[in-house]
């Protein structure tokens, strides 16, 4: 087993609250260890784009915009 096997995340779902950029630097990442993601951003294109791309590693994602 491998250090990165520990901090697995099958099976769970992730809320990501970071700004722009953090964000898009995150949830892919997130994504990657196995969890579907839920990106909560003030910029709708942003993270849209971002919900997106954890989609296209083949996880669900949902975005939301905080009002």
């Amino acid at each position: 087993m491998s250090v990165l096997d520990l901090f697995r995340l099958d099976g769970k779902v992730a809320l990501v609250t970071a700004p722009g950029k953090a964000s898009a630097a995150c949830s892919p990442g997130v994504g990657r260890g196995g969890a579907d993601v839920a990106v909560a951003d003030i910029n709708e294109q942003t993270g849209r784009g971002v919900a997106d791309e954890v989609v296209a590693l083949g996880k669900r994602s949902l975005f939301v915009k905080p009002t």
